[in-house]
C-alpha cells in the first residue's frame, strides 16, 4: 500500500551551517520505495505501522511533524520530469470529504478525469487520499516518538489529494492548478533531494 506523508514545519532560520546539517538529514534519509519533494514522500509500506516507522525517521519530525495519510489506490503512475515540477495539495473543509468508493468519491473522480484530459501532459503523477479520520501524525521529540490520530492540527481545510505538476514557471503552475476540482489548491515548487 501507499502512504502519503506531508512534511508540516515552521519556517525556521537557519545558519549556513544548520541549513547544510538539515540537509544531509534528509539526504540521509532513504525509505525503500519512497520519492520525496518539497514537502512530502509517497510511502510503499506493508501496513501503517511501518509507514509510522518511516515517518518517525524523516527530520521533520523532529521539529515539526509527519502527516501519514493512506492513498486512495495506486494513483497516477509517475511520469519522468525534466525542468522545473511543482506539488499541487489539494484541500477541502473536513466536512466535504468523501470515502473512496462512494458515488460522491466517483463523480468527483469524473472531474479529475476532465481535469487530466484538459492537462495533459503536465500531470506528472498525483493521487487521491481517504479522509482526515485515517491521517496519522508523528513526532519525535527528545527522542520520544509520538503518535496522534488525525491532521497534525484540526483546521478549516485538510488534504484530500495531490498531483504533481510540470510548468515553465510559477505563473503557468497556477494557471493549470486553477483547473483542479477542488475548494483549494496549495501550489509549490519541488525542490527533490539525494534523486529519490
Amino acid at each position: 500500500m501507499q502512504y502519503f506523508a506531508l512534511l508540516i514545519s515552521k519556517e525556521r532560520e537557519l545558519t549556513p551551517d544548520e541549513g547544510a546539517a538539515e540537509m544531509a538529514a534528509y539526504e540521509a534519509f532513504h525509505a525503500e520505495g519512497a520519492e520525496v519533494a518539497g514537502g512530502y514522500y509517497v510511502f510503499e509500506a506493508e501496513n501503517l505501522d511501518e509507514a509510522l516507522a518511516l515517518a518517525r525517521d524523516v527530520p521533520a519530525a523532529k521539529h515539526g511533524a509527519v502527516e501519514i495519510w493512506p492513498m486512495a489506490g495506486p494513483g497516477l503512475q509517475p511520469q519522468p520530469t525534466e525542468g522545473t515540477t511543482w506539488i499541487a495539495l489539494l484541500l477541502e473543509p473536513p466536512d466535504r470529504s468523501v470515502t473512496p468508493g462512494t458515488p460522491e468519491w466517483d463523480a468527483g473522480a469524473a472531474r479529475h478525469q476532465e481535469f487530466g484530459a484538459a492537462a495533459g501532459q503536465h500531470i506528472k503523477g498525483g493521487a487521491g487520499l481517504h479522509p482526515p479520520s485515517t491521517a496519522t501524525t508523528v513526532r519525535v521529540r527528545d527522542g520520544e516518538v509520538l503518535i496522534t490520530d488525525g491532521p497534525y492540527a484540526e483546521g478549516a481545510e485538510v488534504a484530500n489529494g495531490f498531483y504533481v505538476l510540470s510548468a515553465a514557471d510559477r505563473d503557468e503552475a497556477v494557471k493549470i492548478a486553477s483547473m483542479i476540482p477542488a475548494s483549494a489548491v496549495e501550489v509549490r515548487q519541488r525542490a527533490g533531494v539525494s534523486g529519490l
